[in-house]
């Protein structure tokens, strides 16, 4: 095992979220495949990029697929960044049913 596993900056966050995506529920922590498939990393809710800081009530845990979603959005709130993102999912969810799905 690498030294420092257990220092790393963000666990109290990964751990408050209870390793799970704040934004679609993914849940990483019932075995390794879920946490590496899901991709779980840490999001700024308001991006540095428009001014979001790294205090924790700007920090939650995302999955790597609700992350590409929300891009370069530049949410106010969580909530705005939530919504944004379910309704991303709604399309592709959409499209996946008309042209992907095989009935």
């Amino acid at each position: 095992m690498a030294s420092g596993v257990d220092e790393y900056p963000y666990q109290h966050i990964f751990e408050r979220d209870k390793f799970s995506c704040q934004y679609c529920g993914w849940q990483g922590r019932g075995s390794f495949d879920s946490w590496h498939v899901a991709g779980l990393c840490i999001d700024h809710i308001v991006p540095r990029h428009a001014g979001g800081s790294d205090a924790d009530s700007n920090l939650v845990v995302s999955c790597r697929s609700c992350v590409e979603m929300k891009g370069r959005l530049t949410p106010a709130s969580f909530e705005h960044a939530r919504q944004e993102i379910d309704q991303k999912r709604w399309e592709a969810r959409e499209w996946f049913e008309k042209h992907v799905r095989v009935p």
